[in-house]
């Protein structure tokens, strides 16, 4: 009986998070608002002559990768958003309904960065890839990995679950 207890809640609690991502709406929101519905947690990023750490909020399922950063208008110049997918492979990804420029920086399984896009506009349906596989795609304010000073090469640290 408690296996079958166990999976009704695990069916709850995604009911409950597909409802809140639904919540969200498809009109323009505050970043802060996601907040309440993706988990949060840390990277460290750590460049050749510095290391930086980064409170993000993390897509770690479909729907969390689905939703992403789409509708935002604005999001603090310390944020970001960390995809996590389960296995390494290319990866790939398009800014349709995303309002704000971003980079964007792909990283293998060991966190080193593979693939760093600066600057992609928003609102387009290309598709931007990988060079390599890749487990991570960590996306920030366009510019902020200039400022960072990050390049491919560098490393993300991400704090365990």
């Amino acid at each position: 009986m408690k296996p079958l207890l166990a999976v009704i809640a695990l069916s709850l609690a995604s009911l409950a998070e597909a409802q809140s991502i639904a919540s969200l709406g498809e009109h323009p929101i505050a970043f802060r608002q996601l907040r309440a519905v993706f988990p949060e947690t840390s990277v460290a990023i750590e460049s050749r002559t510095d290391c930086r750490l980064l409170k993000v909020l993390l897509a770690n399922n479909d729907r969390q990768r689905a939703r992403g950063l789409m509708f935002v208008n604005d999001m603090p110049a310390d944020a970001g958003m960390l995809f996590v997918y389960e296995r390494s492979r290319p990866l790939s990804m398009w800014m349709k309904n995303t309002l704000i420029p971003l980079d964007m920086l792909f990283a293998a399984e060991d966190g080193v960065i593979v693939t760093l896009l600066s600057d992609v506009p928003p609102l387009t349906l290309e598709s931007r890839r990988s060079e390599r596989d890749a487990t991570y795609v960590l996306e920030l304010n366009a510019g902020a990995a200039a400022r960072l000073g990050l390049a491919e090469g560098a490393r993300l640290h991400v704090a365990p679950d």
